[in-house]
């Protein structure tokens, strides 16, 4: 009895030991939501099991009879002989089953992420069965996004009262992974309806809307005629299509997918032509155009968001891109930025535009050395936004080109500093380019200095910034020209001219080859 019981003490302590892990796991995951760990350590357990019994043997001895003697013979066997097949599918089979759920889920995130989602909230009032001012809204949206593969209206089926407001409402959102909340209220009395409506953008963009207050929740007076008609709700429902198809556009223009942007800006305006909203279709599919290298449509855009609200100073900036970089008009440039200025004086962007182009106005055209108007503002601009990197660059290189280099080396050592401290997806695209460019004009002045060791240091980590930075290459090969090291110099100086398509770049660079053939047929 003793023994018995002295051998099933093991089992007990395991019984014990399954029961206590069971009960904490029970726990976890009611009490915790630890579902992921748990998973991880049952499977993970079950995997390692399967391996242990699929490959455990142990030693057994075997009696043989040869020529009339007995023989022992230790072989090795299997632990778990019957156990094993199973254990051998579980061992190989797990780890592929992992990873094809991953892959799956990887491939689902992957395409959920391309999905617009768009939640409807049931707007909270009376008589909701009669006036259907949700259901008109979630027909309507669905109707005419049909065409988009990749957005989908959803119905919450619960309100967000005025009380619970708009945290609530992008909780709710965020719990269905909407990139669109549309929420709100109404009331209705025997000659008025109040109306509160909410278009709630939960995805993050590069660039977001001016949403009018009226989209906001501002309280609206609007007729009872107008929502016994459901004039009321076709007009809601098209203010919302127009809302939607703008971020869903926007979506595709923070993805730097220009055409799929470009197609939905243009189906918003093909929904609602003249529309005071429509001025931001027009804006962002301009900008959308600019990134197509299609200038005269981006311009037509300007022109027509400008027409629409004369007051869009965004539009006027927009349209002097295109007059400076692809016109080259630098003054009517200079004029809608002075515009933009004036609607917008706290905008450190437009003081910026307009010292960069009255810089290559006074560099390209004018022939002056007269860079006060365009230092005065880069200085209001490093005024307005102090931590902006581009800003200090710019300037150092007006003050270089002025032949200021003591404060131009000071602004561009504050560019490279605050470059450094800057995340390069939250700048943009043009970040190394711009990070380059910082070091190759600091670079210049180490060389006008005669500083050569310092200027090669700085055209390295330009050119390592930016492979294809020519002006870099032609630099440092002229730094090497000067330093004695002229096959260095040839290698450098061919490389920019295999990135440079300008004529009068192309025939310097040229020259300055053939000076270095020169002196290397002279020594």
């Amino acid at each position: 009895m003793k023994k018995k019981l002295e051998e099933s003490i093991p089992e007990i302590i395991g019984g014990l030991v399954v029961e206590a892990v069971l009960v904490f796991v029970g726990w976890l995951l009611i009490d915790r939501n630890w579902w992921m760990p748990i998973l991880v350590i049952i499977v993970g357990t079950t995997w390692v099991s399967c391996g242990y019994v699929s490959f455990k043997h142990k030693k057994k001895l075997f009696k043989t009879r040869s020529r009339g003697r007995k023989r022992a013979k230790n072989t090795r066997v299997w632990s778990y002989p019957r156990l094993r097949k199973a254990a051998l599918v579980g061992f190989i089979g797990i780890p592929l089953v992992v990873l094809g759920t991953f892959g799956y889920q990887n491939y689902e995130q992957r395409q959920r992420s391309k999905l617009v989602i768009i939640a409807i909230a049931d707007f909270d009032g009376p008589e909701p069965d009669r006036y259907r001012v949700t259901e008109t809204i979630i027909a309507q949206l669905r109707k005419a996004l049909e065409p988009y593969d990749d957005v989908e209206v959803i119905a919450l089926n619960k309100a967000v009262t005025e009380a619970e407001g708009k945290m609530t409402a992008r909780m709710h959102g965020n719990e269905n992974n909407a990139d669109v909340v549309i929420w709100g209220w109404y009331g209705a009395t025997e000659e008025v309806v109040p109306l509160s409506v909410n278009f709630e953008i939960l995805c993050p963009l590069k660039c977001t809307p001016e949403l009018r207050a009226e989209v906001q929740g501002e309280v609206q007076r609007m007729e009872i005629a107008d929502l016994e008609s459901f004039d009321l709700q076709f007009q809601l429902s098209d203010e919302m299509v127009l809302l939607s198809l703008l971020t869903i556009g926007l979506t595709r223009y923070s993805a730097e997918d220009w055409d799929e942007a470009i197609a939905s800006f243009s189906e918003a305006l093909a929904y609602l032509e003249g529309h005071i909203s429509s001025r931001d279709v027009h804006y962002y599919r301009g900008m959308a155009y600019i990134r197509r290298d299609q200038y005269e449509q981006a311009l037509e855009d300007f022109n027509e968001a400008i027409e629409i609200d004369p007051t869009f100073a965004m539009a006027f900036n927009g349209r002097a891109v295109i007059y400076a970089a692809f016109k080259g008009d630098l003054d009517l440039a200079v004029a809608d930025l002075t515009q933009a200025i004036s609607l917008e004086p706290n905008n450190a962007e437009y003081y910026y535009s307009r010292g960069s182009v009255n810089t290559q106005k006074t560099l390209h055209v004018d022939n002056s050395n007269d860079y006060s108007s365009a230092i005065a503002d880069l200085t209001q601009a490093i005024f307005l936004e102090p931590k902006n990197a581009e800003y200090y660059h710019q300037r150092g290189m007006t003050y270089y080109w002025a032949n200021e280099y003591e404060l131009a080396m000071d602004d561009l050592n504050q560019a490279i500093s605050l470059f450094k401290q800057t995340d390069p997806d939250s700048y943009g695209e043009y970040y190394f380019e711009s990070f380059a460019r910082a070091y190759g004009y600091r670079a210049t002045i180490y060389e006008a200095n005669g500083d050569y060791e310092h200027a090669l240091d700085d055209y390295n980590i330009a050119i390592g910034l930016n492979p294809n930075y020519a002006y870099a290459y032609f630099s440092r090969g002229k730094v090497h020209m000067f330093s004695g090291n002229y096959s260095r110099a040839i290698t450098d100086l061919n490389h920019a001219l295999e990135l440079t398509n300008d004529p009068n770049n192309r025939e310097i660079i040229h020259r300055q080859i053939e000076e270095i053939l020169k002196a290397m047929e002279e020594e």
